[in-house]
This record gives C-alpha cells, structure tokens and sequence, in this order.
C-alpha cells in the first residue's frame, strides 16, 4: 500500500513498481475504496473483482491512494480487512511545499474554486461540511494532509513501525535508483528484474495544468463518474481498456508548468501550524530533517 503523503512523488514510485514483474498494483493508481463511503459499502469482493481481476501469480499485491495517511476511517479499515501483515510505503516531502503544490495542482484540474486563503483558514468547517454532504472532502484537507506525524502515529496504533518504508521526497529528487533499491529490499523482491527497465530520470506526475477545459470535463463527468455512459461502457468496454483510454486522454489533455510561489504571510501561517508535527516526526522515523527545516522563513 502506497498511502501517501499526496504530491510527494507516489506516482513515480507506483510505476517503478508497475515494471516489476513480481507486483500488481491496480489502475486506477487511486481506487480511494477505503475513503469512498459508496465503494466501501459494496464490500471486498467487489474490491477485489473491480480492481485486481487481472492479478496473475505476482508475489505481491497492491494499490497507491495517496489520501488515505490522513484518513482514521482508512486506516481503520484497511486493518480490519487486511490485518496488521499490511506494509506501507510512504513519502513524505517537506509539508508547507506539499501543501503549495496539492493546492495548486487541484486549481489547474477545476477541482479547487476556494481562494488559497480560505482553503487552508476555513478548512477544518470546510472539510467537516463535505463529510455531512458526503462529498470528496478529501482532497482539500491541505493542513492535515502536511500532519504527517499525526497521521502516521494513528497507522501505528494499527500496524507495528517494521511494515512501513518512510521515503523522502528529497531522497528520490538526490537518489532515484537507490531508493528503488530501498524499496525493493523492504518488499523482499529482487530489484534487477526491474532497474534496467526504470528509466530513473522520468518524474511523473509532476507540476501540469490542463489544456482543455472542456475536454476535462467532459472526461471528469461522463466518462470517469458514475454517468450513464460510464455504466454502458462497463457492459461494453473491458475495464483495462476504459482505464488505458481515460489515462491517455488525461495526458494528453495536460502540459508541465510552474506552480506560483507561496506568499509570506501564507508560509508563516503554515509553517507555525506544522513546526511541532515536523519535530514529531523526526523521532517516529529516526531522521534529522533539517533539509526541511533550513527552508523554513523562521530559519532564515
């Protein structure tokens, strides 16, 4: 399980593995199963048909929704589904950055419409409002997302700290390889009947606006929610091909482009509200992170 944190690098983390041939992770990257009140209720054995039918003797099995770190419900589930034999791989990049590139990158997919003011000073009403209307409440959790230490000391509760591999963004932007490398030494599979197919110096996922709008939405609403035509295709169309579709026409309907920088005023206010979660998590994973901290305007 790749459960976050979101816009640290889990979808170049999620294709390295894709090439490997001893693991399946599922497309969509995102089921969001163990956040989606809807899905879930359907239960495992429609998790397990809708989204790892295709699975053929891998050694190991898995999916990447990067928004369940910050989710209780999610890591409550996932225990009592799977049981504490569950590992995770979690990258965490330094948070006020994080925070600046989620809210960016969901304003450049129409998803966002709220100021990055209010987003982050009305969030905690904002978020509590989308669970009553049992709405996608979270991707917008911008704080909470960032309270890595928080999130990762309820997973804890549920899961023993040896079935967790804690990557940081800045070792994959150093190190690419040798965090593969670590990756692979932590699930037990042999790296090189993977590295040499991994082009390490391809980021994926990476700062992109959409090109077309109309295009977008007319993927987002008819194509990839639960619309009429969603239901046709399923009777028509084999899932993989339907995925292969939506995902190439997303890329082709996006282009790389620089997020705007975060004021002061903005940056003081998040790095006062995540100082004391950075401290925390220095000791749940044993590392100085004073890379992140340097970068801080408190400690310039």
């Amino acid at each position: 399980m790749i459960p976050g944190a979101q816009k640290s690098a889990t979808t170049t983390i999620y294709m390295w593995l894709k090439q490997h041939p001893d693991v399946f992770l599922c497309t969509p990257k995102e089921p969001e199963f163990f956040l989606n009140e809807t899905l879930f209720e359907k239960g495992i054995e429609f998790y397990s048909k809708e989204y790892f039918s295709q699975v053929n003797n891998q050694k190991l099995v898995g999916e990447a929704s990067i928004n369940y770190l910050a989710s209780k419900e999610a890591a409550e589930r996932i225990f009592d589904t799977f049981g504490a034999e569950m590992k995770f791989i979690v990258v965490l990049r330094e948070p006020v950055s994080r925070i600046n590139s989620a809210y960016w990158y969901l304003r450049n997919q129409f998803i966002e419409t709220w100021d990055f003011y209010d987003a982050l000073h009305q969030e905690p009403s904002r978020v509590e409002k989308l669970k009553f209307e049992k709405d996608i409440w979270w991707r917008v959790n911008y704080l909470d997302q960032s309270r890595y230490a928080s999130n990762i000391r309820v997973y804890l509760s549920y899961f023993p700290i040896e079935n967790f591999c804690f990557l940081l963004y800045e070792d994959i932007l150093e190190d690419a390889k040798n965090s593969f490398l670590k990756i692979c030494n932590f699930l037990n599979i042999d790296p090189n009947k993977a590295v040499d197919k991994i082009d390490f110096s391809n980021r994926f996922n990476a700062s992109s606006q959409v090109r077309s709008k109309w295009l977008h939405n007319l993927i987002t609403h008819y194509i990839v929610r639960d619309s009429l035509i969603k239901q046709l295709s399923r009777k028509l169309v084999p899932r993989h091909i339907r995925q292969n579709f939506t995902t190439r026409i997303h890329e082709i309907n996006t282009e790389k482009t620089h997020y705007p920088v975060m004021t002061d005023d903005m940056r003081e206010y998040c790095e006062k509200m995540l100082r004391e979660e950075v401290d925390d998590l220095e000791e749940i994973i044993g590392r100085d992170l004073e890379i992140w901290k340097t970068s801080w305007l408190s400690n310039r």
